[in-house]
């Protein structure tokens, strides 16, 4: 089974809005990827706009960038 939602709810410390979710590859080649994405923006700035149709491979494309301190959305 795969589940992409390791934390339905998260914030940053003192934000009262919980925005993000926290998502993990449980299986598959990118087994391990743990990010506070998808971003919804992103998903379709990285994932849909680029052919990528796969959640997990999307999911990996977010924790990716966010690993080397980029932004998806905003640019280098």
């Amino acid at each position: 089974e795969t589940r992409f939602w390791v934390k339905k709810k998260w914030a940053d410390f003192n934000c009262t809005t919980n925005c993000m979710k926290v998502s993990c590859i449980k299986s598959g080649k990118w087994k391990g990827d743990i990010t506070d994405m998808p971003d919804y923006e992103l998903e379709a700035y990285c994932g849909t706009n680029f052919g990528i149709f796969d959640p997990e491979a999307t999911i990996h494309l977010s924790a990716l960038i966010d690993n080397l301190g980029h932004s998806g959305i905003n640019g280098p």
